[in-house]
């Protein structure tokens, strides 16, 4: 090939180069003015030859079929993944993309050591050229993934639970929490759990841990009530399961225990919140997981929410003869609301405080009657039974009167009833919880 006037020569190569493959070059030279010729020495032996870029493996887990990853080669050439797996050897294509898959493979265990190097191979005789470094990884299992689910019961009128969205102060009520295995080759060990007691709770009691695998129940040891400064009721349940780990997908860890709401100065809800934790087989952490649950709280107890604050008698003549009068208004109404579990039958009674009474301290002795039904129930200082009923929920009930029944005057001749005069007294509502 001729040699440039800077000196430079250059051919193309009828095959490309393999790796391996040498080359050198003498210079010839002829004279010009006759037929003199000159060749140089050999030049030094120079070997084509390149890196190797070593595999990316993609990370395999318990129970795979193939072994997968990625090699980009900077030099074409026919490249293999050689995939080693415990002493057992295979031989892959690397894609013109880089990648390589070795499939129909015996389930990966856990455990189990990949090697992989890439191998250039000669286009001419197939034989291996060069080697990159080995690439080394171990089996391990899936990072588990774990669903938290919390359920809350109530103890109800017939003292059996039911599953309910709320619940009432003073009641029995229970909490069942499960973190369940979702997917399979994982392994939860180690496993840390922590239920912060909601506010509100007393007299935890039944508390269990078990664990479920294949519909089978076993009793785990019973969590441990601590102090917890994160809890809100700076109360929680913990446990620490050792040597009892999850591995089939579906298994669950069960906590359950059951408590009672406080009767007064009890939270518009109950909210607990519970932090899972732990490792993998493979001694690697997995990331906490936390699941909270709100349960509102009503009023579980008996209660007279309101009473008239006024009952007026407006336009009232002298009476020449008994005489019952309705009322002319009446500021407020009735309520009562029973909240309690387990209902029975309530009683209301009033009596009169203080009689009617004018400016001159003139009183008007019994004349404030309770009608019902066309009956008139004279009221005095004594409590008289006026109303009973039996809730069937927990919804208010308001005692409505007719214009005839309820609070009324009854009236006769009186020397203390004065023309022009106005007369107050007062009337005390009482609500028990028993018709006595």
């Amino acid at each position: 090939m001729p040699v440039a006037a800077n000196g430079s020569f250059t051919t193309t190569l009828e095959t490309p180069y393999e790796y391996g493959d040498t080359a050198t070059a003498i210079l010839k030279a002829t004279s010009k003015i006759n037929t003199d010729a000159y060749e140089s020495q050999p030049s030094p032996l120079i070997t084509a030859q390149w890196s190797v870029q070593p595999a990316i493996i993609t990370s395999p887990k318990v129970g795979d079929t193939k072994v997968t990853g990625l090699a980009n080669e900077t030099n074409a050439g026919v490249y293999k993944a050689h995939v080693t797996i415990n002493q057992i050897s295979y031989d892959t294509p690397l894609q013109s993309d880089g990648t390589f898959a070795l499939t129909g493979i015996p389930a990966l265990q856990s455990g189990d050591q990949i090697s992989v190097t890439i191998d250039g191979y000669s286009t001419r005789t197939g034989e291996r050229l060069v080697s990159s470094t080995a690439t080394t990884i171990t089996v391990i299992y899936n990072m588990p993934n774990l669903a938290i689910s919390q359920q809350f019961e109530r103890k109800n009128a017939n003292d059996t639970w039911e599953i309910a969205t709320n619940t009432a102060s003073d009641q029995e009520v229970r909490y069942t929490i499960t973190a369940t295995l979702q997917n399979s080759n994982a392994v939860w060990n180690k496993q840390k759990i922590t239920v912060n007691i909601p506010v509100g709770l007393i007299d935890l009691k039944e508390i269990t841990l078990t664990k479920i695998s294949n519909n089978v129940e076993t009793p785990l040891i019973a969590p441990t009530l601590i102090d917890d400064n994160t809890s809100p009721s700076l109360k929680s349940l913990f446990s620490q399961i050792n040597n009892n780990p999850l591995t089939i997908q579906g298994d669950k860890i069960r906590i359950q225990f059951s408590a009672k709401v406080i009767r007064e100065g009890y939270p518009a809800s109950l909210i607990s919140k519970v932090w899972l934790n732990g490792e993998t087989d493979n001694t690697v952490p997995i990331p906490e997981q936390t699941n909270s649950l709100s349960i509102p709280i009503t009023d579980g107890t008996l209660k007279l929410i309101e009473v008239p604050s006024t009952i007026a008698f407006t336009n009232i003549p002298v009476p020449s003869k008994p005489q019952t009068y309705n009322r002319t208004n009446t500021a407020g109404t009735i309520k009562v609301r029973d909240g309690r579990v387990k209902t029975t039958t309530w009683q209301l009674f009033v009596r009169e405080r203080t009689p009617l009474t004018n400016a001159n301290n003139q009183q008007l002795q019994q004349s404030i009657i309770y009608s019902q039904h066309g009956t008139d129930t004279l009221l005095n200082t004594e409590n008289q039974p006026i109303f009973t009923h039996k809730a069937e929920n927990n919804q208010v009930y308001e005692l409505a009167w007719q214009a005839s029944d309820g609070i009324r005057l009854k009236l006769a001749p009186n020397p203390a009833i004065k023309i022009n005069q106005h007369y107050t007294g007062e009337l005390v509502w009482t609500l028990t919880d028993t018709p006595s």
